[in-house]
C-alpha cells in the first residue's frame, strides 16, 4: 500500500509564482482530493468504518500482557509462521505410537518373590541388598501397587535387570534396529542426581536415565535406539553408591515417545483344577502341578465334582480340611496357610479360603528346566468325613509377557 506522503496518491498541485495569482487553488474541489488521497491509504474498500484508531486499539488489546503484538506471536508462532506444538499436546503421530502400548515387562510392579530376596523375572549382579517394601512391610515406601522394589547399596554399582528380548535374538531382532524403545519408572532417592538410574541396554549400546535424588518420587523416563548390532534388550535398575534407592513401575514399551506414566504388565488369573471321583482319601500330596510361569496363589476353591448326577457326597460329623504346600530349596514343604484349613463344612458341597502364610510362600516360580525348587504346589487333604466327587480349584494371578515367544524354554527373565 502507498504511504500517504507518497506524491504518486497525492492530488496533483502546483506552487504559487509570489504574485498572488497562479498556483492551484484551495478550494473545496483541492480538499475533497486530499480527503480521498488520504482515504485511499488509510481506509478499505472491504472495511470503510474501520478507522487507524480501531487498528491500534485492536492491536494493543491483542498483544495481551506481553510488551508487543510479536512478542506475543512468538508464543504461539514460528518465525516462518507455523505453529509451535506445545510439548504437552498429543500429536497424531504420538498418539498413534502410543496407543494401547504394552508394558513389555513381568512382575513391573513387584507382586512375585518366590524366593526370598529376589523378585521373580529380575537378576541381580553385584553386591546388593534387595527388600519388597510396601504394604504390611517393615518399609511401608510405595508408588504403584502394593509394593515396590528397595535396593541398599553395598559396593560397587549392582544393579537389578530384567530381559525384555533374549540376548543372541539377532534374527528376530533386525527389524527393530534403528528404531526406538522407550522405558519410564518411578524412582525415590536422596542420594543426588548421580546416585540411582534406570537403564536400556541392547548389547552394543546403552541408554541412561539418572533420578534427581531429591528424596521424593520421580517419574523418569525416555528413548533408546536400537543398534544396527543390537543382540538382545535388557532393562535394569541401578544404585551407584552408598545408600538406599526405591523403585516402582518399570515400564518399557516399543514407541518413539517416552512414557508418560507407569503401563501394567499384562496379567491373567488362572484357575488349576484338581478333581477327585469318588471317596476323597485323606494323605500328603493328593493332587499336585509344576508352574510353567511364575504365579501368585490368591484363593483356593472347593465344589461337588459332579453336581448335577447326584453322586457328590457332601461331608459328614465334621468338614474337609486341607493344607496348601509348596517345594521349597532342599525338597522342604511349607504351608501357604498360617494352618490347615477347613475349606467346605459339615453336610456343604462348596467353600474357599485364602492362603495367609508368608508371602514367599504363595509365590510359586517357573520351572526352568534345572530345578524344581519353588516351583511346585501339592494339596493335602487332612480331614474328609466321607465326602465324595469333589474339585479342589487353586486360583492364581500370573503375568503374560507380550514376548514371550522370543524366549528360551526355559527363560523366566534374569533370574535365569
Amino acid at each position: 500500500m502507498s504511504k500517504v506522503d507518497d506524491e504518486s496518491t497525492w492530488p496533483t498541485y502546483s506552487n504559487d509564482d509570489g504574485t498572488g495569482q497562479s498556483g492551484t487553488p484551495l478550494d473545496e474541489d483541492f480538499l475533497d482530493a486530499i480527503l480521498d488521497s488520504i482515504n485511499a491509504v488509510v481506509h478499505s474498500a472491504s472495511n470503510p468504518t474501520v478507522s487507524v484508531a480501531n487498528c491500534i486499539d485492536e492491536i494493543v488489546t491483542a498483544r495481551g500482557s506481553e510488551a508487543s503484538l510479536d512478542a506475543r506471536l512468538d508464543v504461539s508462532l514460528n518465525n516462518d509462521g507455523t505453529l509451535i506444538t506445545p510439548a504437552d499436546v498429543i500429536t497424531e503421530s504420538k498418539l498413534q505410537s502410543t496407543l494401547g502400548a504394552v508394558n513389555l515387562l513381568a512382575n513391573e510392579d513387584f507382586l512375585l518373590w518366590s524366593a526370598l530376596g529376589t523378585p521373580d523375572y529380575w537378576g541381580v549382579v553385584g553386591p546388593l541388598t534387595v527388600v519388597r517394601a510396601g504394604t504390611g512391610e517393615a518399609d511401608t515406601t510405595r508408588k504403584v501397587g502394593p509394593y515396590c522394589l528397595k535396593l541398599t547399596h553395598i559396593s560397587g554399582t549392582p544393579y537389578i535387570w530384567q530381559s525384555v528380548i533374549d540376548q543372541g535374538l539377532h534374527p528376530a531382532m533386525d527389524n527393530l534396529e534403528g528404531q526406538k524403545i522407550a522405558v519410564g519408572c518411578w524412582i525415590k532417592s536422596s542420594g543426588g542426581g548421580a546416585h540411582a538410574k534406570m537403564y536400556i541396554y541392547d548389547g552394543a549400546t546403552a541408554t541412561s536415565l539418572y533420578s534427581a535424588g531429591a528424596g521424593s518420587w520421580e517419574w523418569v523416563s525416555g528413548t533408546h535406539e536400537i543398534s544396527s548390532s543390537a543382540n538382545r534388550i535388557w532393562m535394569g535398575l541401578q544404585i551407584m553408591s552408598a545408600g538406599d534407592a526405591y523403585f516402582s513401575g518399570p515400564t518399557v514399551i516399543f514407541s518413539d515417545y517416552a512414557p508418560s506414566r507407569w503401563i501394567p504388565s499384562p496379567r491373567e488369573l488362572v484357575t488349576i483344577p484338581l478333581s477327585f471321583t469318588g471317596a476323597l482319601a485323606t494323605g500328603d500330596n493328593q493332587g499336585s502341578h509344576i508352574f510353567e510361569r511364575s504365579a501368585l496363589l490368591i484363593d483356593v476353591q472347593a465344589c461337588p465334582g459332579t453336581p448335577h448326577d447326584g453322586t457328590a457326597v457332601a461331608p459328614a460329623a465334621g468338614p474337609i480340611t486341607i493344607d496348601v504346600e509348596k517345594l521349597e530349596t532342599g525338597a522342604s514343604w511349607v504351608s501357604v496357610f498360617s494352618g490347615a484349613k477347613d475349606i467346605v463344612a459339615d453336610g456343604a458341597f462348596f467353600g474357599s479360603t485364602q492362603p495367609d502364610g508368608d508371602y514367599d510362600h504363595r509365590c510359586f516360580h517357573g520351572y526352568s528346566g534345572a530345578s524344581v525348587d519353588n516351583t511346585v504346589i501339592r494339596l493335602n487333604l487332612d480331614a474328609v468325613n466321607g465326602a465324595e466327587s469333589f474339585n479342589f480349584l487353586l486360583r492364581f494371578v500370573q503375568y503374560a509377557r507380550a514376548l514371550e515367544g522370543l524366549y528360551a524354554y526355559n527363560d523366566h527373565g534374569g533370574a535365569t
